[in-house]
């Protein structure tokens, strides 16, 4: 059956600011993994970052207490498992009997039971567990949002954060042009820009705050780079130079534009359902992240956290990547297995612009609908279509 936090009263109230806008999308069993199953080319992305995460516990000295590992919008926790397992790993392998303690956090309508799930090795299929392979390890969670400071002064001795700190603090108000802040006007921009600009200040000051002294925070967010390129919008050919004539030509955030556009245009939504649809998220270019640590009277460099380093990457979409390899090869079910990794984040911002006064099922159907379309399209020229992270 399906399950939706935006059936509850009690979780609209928690995120009236957003109205449940970037809610994760997890319609299966309760407690099944569902977001990191679904969402499989995170997994890449995290272990992308191994090496400077690697880097920092080889700089660090060992606490005599604890060792304290903060996940930040850790989703259902799954696809960092691979890598807190790497972590906890290399620890022990300097000094088996340290203490280490795993904190987990995400949003209050966050599936924990996935988290505790997947963590406790009770998933079937699901990454290995470090509860299993290692003693003296802990689990802990917190629902405190990530603009606010979650742990203890001093407290941290490993902050991480994958794909999450995008999302912004509030909703950025109505868009005429597009959905996303990529596709829309500069003039309409410049309000989420200055309100993405604040909440990175702030999230860095809290992580900051936490850090125990020598400590790190290794923060993987989507951005836009140099070349324009930002979450399923890369330049053809960017990696696959070979392949010229599979370039992935198609914009996701294009799509969904013009998917929920065309819904608007036949009277499906209307105009202001249309104009209610923004992702409450901002892709920061590398001038934008480095700001302030390059501000010394800003809160980041009075707290004294300082930058070693920054850069981007591209991380291809392994869906897109099974296809052009012909390990896929029936366009619709191509599409119907990667469509859902487009949802499992995007679904509630879709479902949150849709009127109240529609009921619930009718506004389930909607979405469904338009992701469906998106199928559709992928199907027509699978090789086009990808989320390139």
């Amino acid at each position: 059956g399906r399950r939706s936090f935006h059936q509850s009263k009690f979780a609209m109230d928690l995120h009236a600011h957003t109205k449940g806008a970037h809610d994760a999308y997890t319609p299966g069993e309760k407690g099944d993994g569902y977001y990191s199953q679904n969402t499989r080319g995170c997994y890449e992305v995290v272990m992308n970052a191994k090496k400077e995460i690697m880097s920092c516990l080889q700089s660090q000295t060992a606490p005599s207490g604890s060792y304290n590992i903060a996940d930040f919008g850790c989703a259902d926790a799954g696809t960092s498992m691979p890598m807190v397992y790497d972590i906890v790993k290399e620890l022990k392998s300097r000094n088996p009997n340290q203490e280490i303690c795993v904190h987990y956090e995400d949003q209050v309508t966050n599936d924990w039971l996935s988290v505790f799930n997947h963590t406790q090795g009770l998933i079937a299929g699901g990454p290995k567990p470090y509860l299993k392979d290692f003693s003296k390890v802990f689990v802990q969670a917190s629902a405190t949002s990530f603009f606010e400071q979650c742990f203890p002064s001093g407290s941290i001795n490993l902050s991480m954060s994958f794909t999450a700190m995008h999302w912004l603090s509030d909703h950025p108000g109505k868009l005429k042009t597009a959905l996303h802040h990529t596709l829309a006007d500069k003039n309409e921009v410049q309000k989420i820009s200055a309100m993405a600009a604040k909440d990175w200040e702030r999230i860095l000051t809290h992580r900051a705050n936490e850090l125990s002294s020598g400590s790190y925070v290794v923060i993987v967010n989507f951005a836009t780079d140099e070349k324009g390129q930002f979450l399923g919008h890369t330049v053809p050919s960017y990696s696959e130079g070979k392949i010229e004539p599979g370039a992935c030509r198609e914009s996701m955030h294009g799509w969904f534009n013009k998917i929920w556009a065309e819904f608007r245009d036949k009277g499906k939504i209307s105009q202001e359902e249309y104009e209610n649809c923004v992702f409450p998220n901002y892709y920061r270019t590398k001038e934008e992240t480095l700001a302030p640590f390059q501000d010394p009277n800003s809160a980041v460099s009075k707290a004294g956290l300082k930058l070693v380093s920054a850069d981007c990457r591209v991380v291809p979409c392994l869906y897109r990547a099974k296809w052009l390899s012909g390990e896929s090869k029936d366009a619709k079910a191509h599409a119907k297995e990667y469509v859902p990794t487009t949802r499992t984040w995007s679904n509630a911002t879709f479902y949150s612009a849709l009127d109240s006064s529609r009921s619930v099922a009718e506004r389930e159907a909607i979405v469904d609908d338009l992701f469906l379309r998106y199928e559709e399209e992928v199907a027509k020229c699978p090789e086009h279509h990808g989320m390139d992270y």
